[in-house]
């Protein structure tokens, strides 16, 4: 587990192992750090499911050279596990001090929503991949860490910003969600939406939690009550809104796992587990 950092400071955890990283993800992570004063982790996740594939009998790999198939073993992936990490944290050292990020590198093993879960603690936050963009880059190469995080500190300014959504379920969790999500598309120049989501959708409390916020803040965002909170509404919204980032509470630390894999599935941007 990564111990959490010096003097309680919120960490953003991003996720480079197989299958799991994504550019967007990566851009979105290193955005939230910068606009919430939050220090970068990289954690690479060593995806306990790809060792699982390779006790399978049919479990082979063809040489690029000789194109003779040859059987799989979990030294072999082990192995790779450990070159791709060393491959990603030399680029990421590489670029912290230039592009004065505050960034940290980790190794962890485990299923990907599970292991970064368990990686963070309160007043973090967690930064997932979801599946229309995981599968553009099943393995994670140093260029295109390097793109992601360059991208955020050198973006150019051409035409509306993509909007940022946030989910606010209880008057609990809803002022530390609507902080992040307010500060990360102030930074971005983005339109903030907000979805009061299942029983949040008809609490009156919520509600005026919301506004006055907002009016304390100046600012002025779209609202949307979402009364049936499946993964599939909530994904349609985000999609027609073309949202670039989904803030999510993250009260009940792994017990959520399950309904943000189902999440994942279903939306195409970077989800932001606030914790």
């Amino acid at each position: 587990m990564i111990p959490e950092a010096e003097g309680g400071r919120a960490r953003v955890i991003v996720a480079v192992g197989y299958a799991v990283c994504d550019p967007t993800a990566l851009a979105a992570a290193a955005q939230l750090a910068q606009s919430s004063g939050a220090g970068l982790t990289a954690l690479f996740v060593e995806d306990v499911n790809l060792l699982r594939l390779v006790e399978l009998p049919f479990a082979f790999e063809v040489g690029t050279a000789s194109g003779t198939p040859r059987r799989l073993a979990a030294a072999d992936v082990e192995r790779e596990f450990r070159n791709r990490a060393g491959e990603l944290k030399r680029a990421l050292d590489d670029l912290a001090g230039a592009l004065q990020f505050e960034l940290s590198f980790e190794v962890a093993r485990g299923r990907p929503v599970h292991a970064l879960l368990q990686a963070s603690s309160e007043r973090d936050f967690v930064v997932l991949a979801g599946v229309a963009a995981r599968t553009l880059l099943q393995s994670p190469t140093p260029n295109a860490v390097r793109d992601a995080l360059r991208a955020v500190s050198y973006r150019a300014k051409a035409g509306p910003a993509p909007s940022v959504a946030a989910v606010l379920q209880s008057a609990h969790s809803a002022p530390r969600v609507l902080a992040a999500a307010r500060r990360f598309a102030r930074a971005a120049g983005s339109n903030l939406v907000l979805l009061l989501l299942g029983p949040g959708a008809h609490d009156k409390g919520l509600a005026a939690t919301v506004d006055a916020s907002l009016a304390d803040a100046g600012i002025t965002a779209r609202i949307t009550a979402v009364p049936e909170a499946t993964p599939g509404n909530v994904a349609e919204i985000v999609a027609r809104e073309g949202s670039q980032a989904l803030f999510w509470p993250g009260d009940g630390g792994l017990d959520i796992a399950a309904d943000v894999e189902l999440l994942l599935e279903s939306i195409n941007c970077p989800l932001i587990v606030v914790r």
